[in-house]
């Protein structure tokens, strides 16, 4: 029981309230305002002593600048004492001319904390205090970290709200009394338990200079349409938004029909937390709306703003959070007039912890082996690079290099005008991430040039070089390379004595092998063919991006893949136009990337990439795989393009001077021709049950005989159904065992399952996301309860659950395994497997799913060796598996994930399996049941939508796509159901029109319009631009103003009422800006006006300001009172001279004048003593009620 929920409890609750009232002590130190307990903690000193301080310092702040430093007049024993219970003992800190002085406590994490409760304050004199608090120690000081300002020290302890995580917090005393400030007690109340903190990267701009760029570009935003241009003043300039620097600012150009702004490609989806923007000048805040999406096409919806519209002022960065997963970020600036001014954009997101990277030696491994396929010495002749086989190296020679030996020199004859070296092909492609090199004698070191590189043919390419020039030394030499290789070289360049002297070649990467993707050069095969259907010039008009042929560039395009990469074009320039070239294949490609040779010595070139796979979209916006990309002329630059594509265009971006491409090589996937093989290793998991654990039994083991390699991971909760798993999913219930088993049949448990389903255990049990994420699963497995799965509508649930693995998995295969029929035999709800199997076949073909049959495989076994109970464990129902039924599912899962059927001898001898001699009865039940659902018997086909040649019924018109009739995923039968696949065929036009005509205006040019078929919709071809019409102005006269306190002027000026521009006379020759002719309000101009009541200032417009009562002197006598006259007295004020008057009474038998300035009065009663009898009587009678109910509660007890 708690005690304040008591009847005593309660009435000393009440008047320990009204103590807590009296004395400043906050309620939120014990409960929440809602009632309910908060777990907080007094984290500067807890109930056992300890305390969560890592680092504590005085610090003195300089007044003007804020700079802090350590202040060594304040003790680690000062700062200390300032969370050591006593709230009554004061510290004095002296007071510094020029400085704050205060304490500051780093913390050992990050902590959510409520409140703060300070102690300060002596007597009556109190002090004043600021209190900074932040989750980074680096920003501990900065104006946004103030929590409290001008906080009065006083004798009552004072709250001060925080409400948010903290790393760090200071207290700092502005202001002081009697030469020192004299603080007592800090006690900091949050939560006991430590945040995890989340670490984040700049994407823009990370620690070690890198980025998650792939692309960006300056963008164009349509006000009221809301379509996206690109704008090249900002791509030109863009890079410096995320230089590191954080004061110089951009100027981007506004109006008042586009936005402006920047656009990001990053080169993944990352988590994105919150993106810093810094901008504006002093007094000229900025406004930006912001976007981020998974794609492209959805980046300028409105469901991907992320911030509307966000104020940035010149002192401060504002931080907009993101909160989502993005692969593109947009910032759009707000203004319509002057300019917005970008000074740096940082991008945060979560720091992905990478697992450590399992490094080998691939020279010489731990069992002696190498990944070397090929070795030799090797000559290269100084003055032409050309590469021998050098005959005085012997493989021996090259061998001693890497057998561990790195004390051992080998002597290498120098040879006139020839380098020597050893070089070494790998088996395959590897990461590697350095060399360590050992060479040299003594003190006569050697130098040496690193060469490595994907590809043998281009080992000796200038661009293969890692490292020149390397000192050969006694130490050893690590020399970086992080790169895919297939090949090195170490060729020594110059020597001493003679000779050069390595010693021991040591290549670090990690140990499996890469599989590499073979890729050729689709614009220049090796045997001279290439994938080009079609090539033109064209030209972009540079202001509505529509596109022309460029006959010029047409007629020598074939020179730009011809293979020679030093000769180059030369491209025309123009300010209305960008040329290029574009490219049709004869096929779509997986595209890798584009290397584009050009430029002269001193003269880059800048082009922008688009790729699509139709030709409508090639020169849309998310068509645009670079937005500029600067070739210099020694070196070819890659763009990635990593998409599948059929319609290239590479377009130059100069508008003065020439571009001059040389060599365009667009590298794609190799078409070998064949078949894709299945593969021959997968991972798999299975959301399921116990019987998804008794399928993985054997499973890896079946596998690994039959040459492949299988990782299988499960999920179980007894009896689990798909609904629970829907269930489990959408709510992220961890209620699962999870289970791993490699490919060698080790297992792993993961976590264990729940007690029960409504008891998650998030330490010790996992979740469906957990699971899906915890490695890159090839193919996810669903399955239904044995017993539900008699029932069809129970698989109901089974497409949301499938759309939630889709979100972590999407480019997982995804399969459903059929349970067995089990329990007592004669029981025909059970024995009848029949409906079982109809149920599966049901939902894998409404689901697209192919079936794992252990169901069928089990019912084989049976027949074949005429026992119901042959795979059945007894566990009272026959209804688990035992080792025969575990082996026919693992049978069952490895012939239908990898296509095959098992091998007859497949654990033939195998002690559990083939005891009695049933393990090739076994293996053929479960081949049969593979074979089923491979020959497709009747009524059990598994229809899908596949688009081949030989379900074609109909081909692609201008107006139609192609129809395709549904076929078996398992033994291709052909349905009588169709299906629409890919685009209208765009070359069969019928009747056509024009569209989008816009006559010329004097401001802007016209357009003849756009040729279109009537059936389809498609333009067949562009228009051509109409130049402007020549200007006439239509001037409007406004006369000149003058200015007024209250509203500015104007000069006179003339304003085009057509083109909106302004003039300073009539005749428009002299332009000038509403800025220049605008004449500033006039400033007031005062002076004091006074009254009897008082005075004040008043400025000759009538604006009055600084109104006060009178300040009087003393009373002057002006004339002397007589026996029989009165005299008069007056005194003035000393602010505005005003003068008051009084007479003075005859002397004659009157009293003296009355002085107003001398009377004499009580001084005012403060309320101090009042108050502290008040108090005192309130405490008096809290201790009398306390007693009272204690003397009851204890006569009760007796």
């Amino acid at each position: 029981m708690m005690w304040h929920k008591t009847k005593v409890g309660k009435v000393i609750a009440f008047f320990l309230s009204a103590v807590m009232l009296f004395a400043g002590i906050p309620f939120s130190t014990f409960a929440e305002g809602d009632g309910t307990e908060l777990q907080v903690e007094n984290l500067f000193r807890r109930e056992d002593g300890t305390n969560v301080i890592a680092s504590s310092r005085g610090i003195d702040m300089k007044m003007d600048t804020g700079e802090v430093t350590t202040c060594p007049s304040l003790t680690a024993e000062d700062v200390d004492n300032m969370h050591d219970g006593d709230t009554v003992r004061h510290e004095d800190w002296p007071w510094v001319d020029n400085y704050y002085r205060g304490a500051e406590y780093i913390l050992d994490g990050l902590y959510y904390v409520k409140e703060m409760v300070v102690y300060f304050g002596y007597d009556q004199n109190p002090d004043k205090y600021r209190v900074y608090a932040s989750d980074d120690p680096n920003t501990l000081y900065a104006e946004e970290s103030i929590i409290a300002d001008n906080v009065d020290g006083k004798t009552a302890p004072t709250t001060i709200p925080f409400d948010r995580e903290i790393k760090c917090v200071a207290v700092v005393a502005i202001d002081y009394t009697l030469y020192n400030t004299r603080p007592k007690e800090f006690e900091l109340y949050g939560e006991a338990k430590k945040i995890e903190a989340v670490q984040t990267e700049n994407l823009f701009r990370r620690e070690d200079g890198s980025d998650a760029i792939a692309s960006s570009r300056g963008i164009a935003m349509n006000i009221a349409g809301g379509y996206v241009n690109s704008s090249d003043p900002i791509t030109n300039v863009i890079g410096a938004l995320s230089d590191g620097n954080t004061t110089q600012h951009n100027d981007w150009q506004t109006s008042t029909e586009w936005y402006y702004g920047a656009e990001y490609t990053l080169d993944a989806s990352y988590a994105l937390d919150h993106l810093r923007i810094y901008s504006a000048l002093d007094g000229l805040p900025d406004s930006y709306r912001v976007y981020a999406s998974e794609t492209a096409e959805d980046l300028y919806k409105d469901e991907s703003i992320v911030a509307a519209s966000v104020s940035v002022t010149f002192d401060k960065p504002v931080d907009v959070e993101i909160g989502k997963t993005a692969k593109y970020v947009a910032i759009v600036g707000l203004a319509t007039s002057g300019n917005t001014r970008p000074k740096e954009f940082q991008l945060w997101s979560e720091v992905k912890e990478e697992p450590p990277m399992e490094l080998e030696n691939l020279f010489r491994r731990e069992d002696g082996t190498n990944a070397i396929a090929s070795s030799r010495g090797i000559d290269m002749k100084m003055d032409t690079g050309e590469v021998t086989t050098c005959p005085s190296l012997t493989a021996e020679d090259v061998d001693n290099m890497h057998d561990g030996d790195t004390v051992r020199h080998e002597d290498w004859p120098w040879v006139d005008n020839y380098y020597r070296g050893a070089e070494y092909i790998l088996d395959g492609l590897y990461y590697v991430k350095e060399m360590v090199v050992y060479f040299g004698y003594d003190q006569n070191p050697d130098k040496y040039r690193v060469y490595a590189s994907d590809d043998p043919n281009t080992l000796y390419a200038e661009e293969s070089i890692i490292a020149d020039n390397v000192d050969g030394k006694t130490a050893p030499t690590t020399i970086p390379f992080d790169r895919e290789i297939k090949c090195v070289a170490v060729v020594a360049i110059d020597y001493t004595l003679y000779n050069t002297r390595p010693k021991e070649f040591e290549l670090y990467g990690e140990a499996k092998k890469i599989e590499a993707v073979q890729t050729e050069n689709l614009f220049r095969r090796e045997d001279g063919s290439d994938a080009i259907a079609s090539s033109r010039g064209i030209a972009m008009n540079i202001a509505g991006g529509y596109v022309n042929s460029s006959d010029p560039i047409t007629n020598v395009i074939g020179a730009l893949s011809d293979g020679n990469t030093t000769q180059h074009n030369d491209w025309q320039t123009s300010t209305e136009w960008y040329y290029g070239a574009e490219y049709t294949l004869d096929a779509s490609y997986a595209l890798d990337h584009l290397r584009i040779y050009s430029a002269l010595d001193g003269l880059p070139d800048s082009y922008r990439v688009y790729a699509s796979e139709t030709a409508e979209d090639l020169y849309k916006d998310e068509s645009i795989v670079a937005a500029s990309v600067s070739v210099t002329f020694d070196k070819p630059v890659d763009v990635e393009i990593g998409k599948t594509a059929k319609y290239i265009a590479i377009v130059g971006l100069a508008t003065s001077g020439n571009t001059r491409p040389k060599e365009f090589q667009l590298w794609g996937a190799k078409d070998t021709g064949e078949e894709p093989k299945p593969d021959d290793s997968l991972k798999v998991l299975t959301i399921g049950n116990s019987f998804s654990e008794n399928a993985s039994g054997y499973a890896s083991e079946i596998a690994a005989v039959n040459g492949r390699s299988l990782t299988f991971g499960y999920l179980k909760f007894p009896s689990c159904t798909i609904a629970r798993h829907y269930e489990a999913a959408a709510n992220n219930k961890a209620v699962f065992k999870f289970e791993i088993t490699d490919p060698t049949g080790k297992r792993t448990t993961i976590k264990q399952e729940a007690a029960n389903w409504e008891s998650p255990d998030p330490e010790k049990c996992a979740t469906i996301q957990e699971a899906l994420e915890y490695m890159d699963w090839d193919v996810i497995v669903f399955q239904q309860e044995s017993y539900t799965s008699l029932d069809a509508s129970s698989f109901a649930d089974l497409p949301k659950l499938i759309e939630y693995v889709k979100g972590f998995c999407p480019d997982a295969r995804l399969m459903i395994h059929e349970v067995w029929a089990w329990g007592s035999w004669e029981n025909d709800a059970y024995k009848n497997f029949s409906i079982i199997k109809a149920n599966y076949e049901a939902a894998a073909k409404a689901n697209d799913l192919a079936i794992i049959p252990s169901g069928l495989g089990f019912e084989n076994a049976r027949k074949a060796l005429d026992d119901y109970t042959i795979v059945n464990e007894n566990d009272g129902h026959y209804q688990h598996a035992n080792s025969y039924g575990k082996y026919v599912a693992g049978c069952c899962y490895v012939g239908a994930l990898f296509g095959v059927t098992i091998d007859p001898e497949t654990f033939k001898g195998h002690a559990e399996i083939d005891k009695e001699g049933y393990a090739g009865q076994l293996t053929a039940a479960a081949n049969a049941a593979i074979l089923y659902y491979s020959g497709c018997a009747e009524g059990s086909h598994n229809y899908v939508e596949k688009a081949d040649a030989a379900y074609l019924k109909s081909a692609a018109t201008c107006t139609k796509k192609a129809v395709y009739y549904k076929s078996c995923s398992i033994c291709g039968e052909k349905s009588n159901e169709t299906f629409e696949h890919g685009e209208v065929d765009s070359t069969k036009h019928g009747e056509t029109e024009i569209r989008d005509a816009v006559a010329a205006t004097e401001e802007s040019e016209g357009y003849t319009g756009d040729t279109y078929c009537k059936d389809c919709g498609k333009k067949i071809a562009s228009g051509t631009t109409i130049p402007k019409l020549d200007h006439t102005h239509n001037l409007v006269k406004t006369e000149a103003k003058a200015a007024t306190h209250y509203e500015a002027g104007n000069m006179e000026y003339y304003r085009c009422s057509a083109c909106g521009k302004y003039y300073k006379d009539s005749a428009a020759t002299v332009e000038t800006t509403l800025e220049e002719v605008t004449i500033a309000k006039g400033e007031h101009s005062y002076s004091y006006k006074a009254d009897a009541s008082g005075h004040w200032q008043e400025c000759e417009c009538g604006d009055k300001r600084e109104s006060a009562a009178h300040t009087y002197g003393e009373w002057v006598v002006t004339k002397d009172p007589t026996a029989t006259e009165k005299g008069s007295q007056e005194r003035v004020c000393s602010v505005c001279g005003y003068r008051e008057t009084a007479e003075i009474d005859a002397i004659g038998g009157g009293s003296e004048p009355d002085d107003p300035s001398s009377g004499e009065q009580d001084p005012p009663v403060t309320g101090t003593d009042a108050s502290f009898v008040m108090m005192a009587f309130v405490l008096l009678m809290s201790s009398a009620g306390i007693g009272v109910v204690a003397v009851k509660a204890k006569r009760k007890a007796k």
